[in-house]
């Protein structure tokens, strides 16, 4: 999963995921405010709501849209932190 918005609203979704207690549920990246990649605008347009996907490539490349990949390429540990 993956949220973006206010710090409070995504500290409020993250504590509603912990209460669901799902069985392999751990928390990958601790929730930070958002640093883009390559000179991307904050203005940037993106889809808001809840969505679900079938893969983690098609995952990736939301993620990649989204101006998050290399961060969430960490966070997933495909890469370490010194790439």
């Amino acid at each position: 999963m993956y949220a973006e918005g206010s710090a409070d609203g995504v500290k409020e979704w993250v504590s509603s995921v912990n209460r669901l207690r799902y069985k392999d549920y751990q928390l990958a990246v601790r929730p930070a405010p958002i640093a883009l990649e390559n000179g991307t605008a904050a203005n940037r347009h993106m889809p808001v709501g809840l969505f679900e996907v079938g893969t983690v490539k098609e995952f990736g490349a939301i993620m990649q849209q989204r101006a998050v990949w290399s961060w969430w390429r960490k966070g997933m540990g495909y890469v370490s932190e010194d790439d």
